[in-house]
């Protein structure tokens, strides 16, 4: 097939919060894809990524063709604020040194080994600062992590799969009986996410984070299993255990959750001995933006 031929799609479904979306080619350019020489990329776990790691940035600048910069991972972990379509988001990302330029918004971050370890989406301004001497800062760039990438493409699809009366869905948070709603500073005005206790998710005790009471544990209505302070070790649902050693690793795998499924926290509890096993149904979904 003429593959200079632009291939119309459709959009599926999207998230402002985490700024990614999906799109579904369209069905009358379905035979061009499957015929060319395309496919599909392979994720990696980027709970495994490493700072200095290598990484290539694939991306469109100028609309000159596919080009390829290089850097390093230079923060593995990172919670920036900004606005998106005149929205208040905090999203978590991944920074790194590979040169970005308008056009690579949306091109991948790979490996060395070509596997897919985030979505570029931004880099450094030094419009945003009133420091004078942070216009020369370089190599201040952003992607968001593969694994929440991954965990958000899925949970639209599957909502596209449940949801056939819209024709573009949204991003279907399970409720677990917890959520974030800011983040907080430190006096030099860094972003500093006080849920976070040693990259380990932690409820937090003031307003940063709220209980909800109206979590149903099985088919009784009580308040959220998890207490202000909980720190949660590790989780599990269906095959797969996650060890919470990231900013991320819930973000990364709450999405993921489905209807009918049983999820298992482990948490530290202060003024209990040991840790806390927390047997969590998910039947309740909020849509977000």
């Amino acid at each position: 097939p003429d593959m200079s031929t632009p291939i119309l799609m459709d959009v599926l479904g999207g998230t402002i919060n985490y700024d990614i979306a999906v799109l579904k080619v369209n069905s009358e350019y379905v035979s061009y894809v499957k015929q060319s020489s395309s496919k599909a990329v392979d994720f990696r776990d980027s709970s495994s990524i490493y700072l200095g790691e290598s990484v290539i940035a694939v991306g469109n600048s100028r609309a000159a063709g596919l080009q390829v910069t290089s850097g390093v991972i230079s923060l593995e972990e990172e919670i920036m604020s900004g606005r998106i379509a005149g929205k208040d988001v905090n999203l978590m990302l991944l920074r790194h040194s590979a040169e970005i330029n308008g056009g690579n918004s949306g091109g991948g971050l790979f490996d060395k080994n070509g596997k897919l370890i985030g979505l570029v989406n931004g880099r450094y301004s030094s419009g945003s600062t009133v420091y004078s001497s942070d216009n020369v800062i370089q190599g201040m760039n952003y992607a968001v992590p593969s694994s929440i990438v991954s965990s958000i493409a899925k949970n639209i699809i599957n909502d596209s799969i449940v949801n056939t009366a819209s024709s573009v869905v949204s991003l279907q948070r399970p409720d677990i009986g917890l959520f974030t709603t800011k983040i907080k500073y430190n006096t030099s005005g860094i972003e500093k996410n006080l849920l976070f206790n040693n990259k380990r998710f932690s409820l937090a005790s003031d307003s940063s984070l709220q209980i909800n009471y109206s979590t149903v544990v099985g088919n009784v209505s009580s308040l959220s299993p998890f207490n202000t302070g909980d720190v949660i070790l590790s989780f599990k649902y269906n095959d797969t255990v996650v060890e919470c050693n990231k900013m991320f690793s819930l973000e990364s795998h709450i999405y993921n959750f489905r209807n009918g499924d049983e999820v298992t926290f482990y948490v530290e509890r202060e003024g209990v001995s040991g840790v806390v096993e927390i047997v969590l149904p998910i039947s309740t979904f909020i849509a977000i933006a």
